[in-house]
């Protein structure tokens, strides 16, 4: 017996208490090089799509930013998102949007952008550090 088989035998199990926390779905996609219809001529945005499934957003700090851009300010908040184990790869950029939130409705219809990956070997869900999009 040893800590290392202890823990390799009760991951299994540590995960799937992890997940059953996420009640919230979300769709994560990654934005792609814009695609030009060469019969229109219009120009739209593309996009990869990641992750459809189980997720759990939770804010990090009461406090948000209010940056400045093309003359826009945009209110941006830090929160965690996390996923099952597996999903992914995900990147800084791709794009979260909450598609049901179980325990608070107000959730539903957040766009948020993944701004940092989190990694480390005896994971139970995969933690990133997003940024609400407003």
């Amino acid at each position: 017996m040893s800590l290392v088989s202890d823990l390799t035998d009760i991951l299994p199990f540590l995960r799937e208490q992890a997940e059953s926390l996420m009640l919230d779905t979300c769709l994560i996609d990654r934005p792609g090089e814009p695609v030009t219809d060469p019969e229109t001529g219009a120009v739209t945005p593309s996009h990869s799509l990641i992750h459809e499934g189980r997720c759990k957003v939770q804010q990090t700090l009461a406090q948000s930013s209010s940056p400045e851009a093309g003359g826009a300010v945009f209110t941006v908040q830090g929160s965690r998102l996390d996923v099952p184990v597996g999903v992914g790869p995900l990147e800084t950029g791709d794009r979260v949007r909450i598609v049901t939130a179980a325990s608070n409705p107000a959730l539903t219809g957040n766009v948020y952008r993944i701004v940092e990956t989190f990694e480390k070997s005896w994971q139970t869900a995969q933690r990133v550090r997003v940024e609400e999009l407003t």
